[in-house]
């Protein structure tokens, strides 16, 4: 501060702030199932859910020191003008108070000031006050005073505490962020049981929630019964009705729909691309009056139970893969649901006989 020649007194300057920050809490939520998938005839399926939950990180924002900085004037008979400044971490603070500012003899003056930050956790605070050294009889025109600051304790935080609720168990409880060790993690396991439907899938799921965050995870499980077809045998594909269910098929532009399905598969690729449904039904019939179990592969009986499979799904419901003999204007069944399909249906046990 200025000082007048042969006064006593030194040259002062000082800060002081405070921080003021937000924190929130970052979390993972994460809910797994075992086993994800049931096959069962009847009775009744458990499943067992994992939910662990973990802070993962904090994110801070809003920070900004405040605080004041003091002049002090040592004359004893010199009012003295000062600008004041403070400079944080190489960003300029803001003082409140327009400058000029004439300072009585052997007084101290106050300035409220305030800056903000994008990032760090910490930094110094500078503050100067200047003056005309001419004017005011002085060695030199300014004093500093300094102030370190942290970002440690904030003062406002959300999501430090959260609550996890399961969809099925409800309230499993709350966890608190610790992010030193011993970390803040926390699971639980719980059990839920369920009738094993008797026909097709049942579609479990199961939801965690972060509370305060809305966070989620979820796990699905499938519940699977008894596949509903009604397949049909090698006798029905040869005899009349089921050659009348592939003759008066649908067709699209003269080209049997069931013949292109049936294309689709390696053994039955030597169709040719424009066969009608009565050269489809001809075609079948041959391949099952040839099936026999001759020879060490066995080739011609496997074709011809493949046959059989790939047109009881072709000429199926499409949600239940069920025969309807007197449906016959089916759609074709897509590569991947029919290769889905031959796979059910080639576990069924099939009767060796019968219309």
């Amino acid at each position: 501060m200025a000082v007048d020649t042969g006064a006593t007194g030194s040259s002062s300057a000082s800060a002081k702030v405070c921080t003021e920050f937000v924190r929130r809490d970052q979390w993972d939520v994460e809910k797994d199932v075992d086993p994800e998938r049931v096959n069962r005839v009847g009775g009744t399926a458990t499943l067992t859910y994992v939910v662990a939950v973990a802070p993962t990180a904090v994110v801070d924002s809003g920070r900004v020191i405040s605080g004041q900085v003091a002049v002090s004037n040592p004359n004893d008979r010199q009012d003295v003008s000062v600008t004041v400044n403070d400079v944080a971490s190489g960003d300029t603070c803001i003082v409140y108070t327009p400058m000029p500012v004439v300072i009585p003899a052997g007084s101290t003056a106050r300035f409220d000031d305030a800056c903000g930050f994008d990032s760090g956790a910490a930094g110094t605070s500078f503050a100067m006050a200047m003056w005309d050294v001419a004017g005011a009889f002085t060695p030199s025109g300014a004093a500093t005073g300094m102030a370190d600051f942290a970002f440690t304790v904030p003062t406002t935080r959300f999501f430090a505490n959260i609550t996890v609720v399961d969809s099925f168990a409800g309230v499993l409880g709350t966890v608190a962020a610790v992010h030193e060790p011993p970390f803040a993690t926390a699971s639980d396991t719980h059990t839920r049981d369920g009738t094993v439907p008797t026909w097709g899938r049942l579609l479990a799921d199961n939801t965690v929630t972060n509370r305060e965050t809305g966070q989620q995870a979820t796990a699905q499980a499938a519940v699977c019964g008894s596949v509903r077809i009604s397949a049909r045998t090698i006798g029905f594909w040869q005899n009349k009705n089921g050659q009348a269910l592939i003759t008066g098929g649908a067709s699209m532009r003269g080209v049997c729909r069931s013949g292109t399905s049936l294309r689709r598969f390696a053994p039955f690729g030597d169709r040719s691309s424009t066969t009608t449904c009565t050269q489809v039904a001809s075609y079948v019939l041959n391949v099952i009056k040839a099936a026999n179990e001759s020879g060490s592969s066995m080739n011609a009986m496997l074709k011809a139970q493949m046959l059989v499979t790939a047109l009881d799904v072709c000429f199926s419901d499409d949600d239940l893969n069920r025969v309807e003999p007197n449906r016959v204007a089916q759609p074709i069944p897509s590569m991947i649901a029919l290769n889905d399909a031959l796979g059910r249906i080639a576990a069924v046990a099939l009767p060796k006989s019968g219309a």
